[in-house]
């Protein structure tokens, strides 16, 4: 359902991009995973939410440099609407200690959303192809099963007490191929009896949850998959 809202906070990513928080006219229901239609300047763009407080009725959703909307930055009071929520969403349990979270850019607000909320997944495996939105630094955690130089962790997931890896072609310390090689590494590392208690969340556009997915069937024994449609939806 679409809602008039206006900007209450406007921040600064670190590509240049804005982290936009709003003030929500009404009660919702938001979990990690979900989406909102945001328009705003005359344009349109599909957002995942990055975090939200039903106490303090406020939505924060972060738009990268390359998805920003109008020629000029959007400052704090400017009118927008929102459609949303979408999707199924994800709701954080016990079984979260157990969990591996893996996400591509389009997911990676999902996952951020999830951290803040804990309980702390096991592992968190990204995909960051060329996003440059979030600050990446060496993990605290050892993970004896990545390939040798992946170290570098993703800060808000380090500081929720997740683990934390990336696949990136050039940043330093991550992973210069595919996700699914830190995937794999990750599987062959654990013991079979220990997979088979283990459970999976993967979070992005279709095609790479299908992909993800079909990687660990057969290899895990629970997974489930939230997707978000890409921008060519609008």
């Amino acid at each position: 359902m679409a809602f008039g809202t206006r900007l209450r906070s406007v921040g600064a990513l670190p590509d240049g991009g804005q982290l936009l928080t709003f003030e929500l006219p009404r009660p919702l229901s938001v979990l990690p995973g979900q989406w909102f239609d945001l328009e705003c300047a005359g344009q349109t763009r599909l957002v995942a939410a990055l975090d939200y407080s039903p106490t303090e009725s406020w939505l924060s959703l972060a738009l990268p440099r390359d998805q920003r909307l109008g020629s000029t930055p959007l400052s704090p009071g400017t009118e927008c609407v929102l459609d949303g929520p979408h999707g199924e969403g994800l709701d954080a349990d016990g079984a979260m200690q157990n969990t591996i979270i893996v996400a591509d850019p389009l997911g990676l607000p999902g996952l951020l959303f999830l951290a803040r909320r804990g309980p702390a997944a096991a592992l968190a495996l990204v995909s960051l192809e060329q996003t440059s939105w979030l600050r990446l630094r060496p993990s605290r955690y050892m993970l004896p099963q990545m390939p040798a130089g992946v170290i570098a962790g993703l800060g808000p997931l380090e500081d929720a007490g997740i683990p934390s890896r990336a696949s990136h072609a050039e940043h330093p310390g991550c992973h210069d191929g595919p996700l699914s090689d830190l995937l794999d590494a990750w599987l062959a590392g654990r013991p079979a009896e220990d997979r088979w208690q283990d459970h999976a969340v993967v979070i992005g556009e279709t095609a790479f949850v299908h992909r993800i997915r079909d990687l660990l069937r057969g290899r895990i024994g629970h997974y489930r998959g939230l997707t978000i449609p890409g921008q060519a939806r609008k």
